[in-house]
């Protein structure tokens, strides 16, 4: 059809190709991608339109209203709403995965019901895994959003050194948390089998208690630690 392919370029010598390639016409085909334009589609097996030429959903302008964060938004407006709801989400993750650690303490001391002290008592320890773990990662994935700030607006200042003292006994307390966690599920089980007194179970389970109690206050100061620093470099590159 019209417009769908170049003006067709003919051999020097269509005569010599007639026969061995049965070409009855000595046309060649050439596809124009710069200047094609569509037309109306009224045959069937019509090439469609050239891909340089396809009308596409143009994107979203960005929302002038709303503030920009440098160091957290460079991609859209709304990674630094995303960026507070996983810390909110980390630290309710933390605190379910506590709880239950607690409800199944009182389970166990009561003794009647076994069933759901384990079933509770291995749900706890998988949240709070998964909860200390993404934590470090989130702080660590926050002080490298600083530091590329800072290089990339010429921002000086101790910015990434603060981050990097208040994330810093996180590592410690959340991997030794996860520790007491993993080994009071796992003697739980040599309780259960009556391979060991349920005396060292409890006291590990407490011990478990204790240092997610510690980690929830120090990751709590961590994450206030780096939002003040983020918006004090933000406030920077702003002015």
């Amino acid at each position: 059809m019209l417009r769908q392919i170049g003006a067709p370029a003919a051999y020097q010598d269509p005569g010599s190709f007639r026969e061995q390639r049965r070409i009855t016409y000595g046309v060649e085909a050439h596809i124009d991608a710069e200047g094609g334009e569509s037309g109306e589609r009224q045959w069937n097996g019509v090439t469609p339109a050239p891909h340089r030429h396809v009308e596409r959903r143009q994107p979203c302008p960005a929302r002038r209203s709303e503030p920009r964060d440098p160091v957290l938004n460079e991609q859209g407006w709304c990674q630094s709403m995303i960026a507070g709801l996983m810390a909110q989400a980390l630290l309710t993750a933390v605190f379910i995965g506590l709880s239950g650690q607690i409800v199944a303490v009182v389970f166990g001391l009561q003794a009647t019901d076994v069933a759901r002290h384990i079933s509770v008592g291995i749900f706890s320890t998988m949240i709070t895994l998964l909860a200390h773990s993404m934590m470090m990662f989130y702080l660590i994935g926050k002080g490298k959003a600083v530091k590329d700030a800072m290089a990339e607006h010429g921002v000086a200042g101790d910015y990434y050194r603060r981050i990097a003292s208040a994330r810093k006994p996180v590592f410690s307390i959340a991997t030794l948390a996860m520790a007491a966690t993993m080994a009071a599920a796992i003697l739980g089980a040599s309780v259960d089998t009556r391979v060991l007194p349920p005396i060292v179970h409890a006291m590990i389970a407490y011990g478990a208690i204790a240092c997610n109690l510690a980690a929830l206050k120090i990751e709590i100061s961590a994450l206030s630690v780096s939002s003040g620093v983020v918006d004090e470099v933000n406030r920077q590159i702003k002015s």
